[in-house]
């Protein structure tokens, strides 16, 4: 159960993290940008973020 936490941590963070870094790159117009990168990344942030909110709520609970 500890190495779910770990992982879905970990599924958490990284996509965010390379979305941000890829919209950089395109605002920067770096020549190896990719517009279509940055959409599913922050398309699976997002999903990864909801999970992790649904898989680290018991960790939050006052019982």
């Amino acid at each position: 159960m500890a190495a779910r936490f770990g992982v879905v941590g970990w599924f958490a963070l990284v996509p965010p993290s390379v979305a941000s870094m890829g919209a950089v790159m395109v605002a920067r117009d770096d020549p190896y940008a990719a517009p279509g990168q940055v959409v599913v990344l922050t398309a699976v942030a997002v999903l990864f973020a909801l999970y992790a909110v649904v898989v680290f709520r018991p960790l939050f609970s006052r019982q």
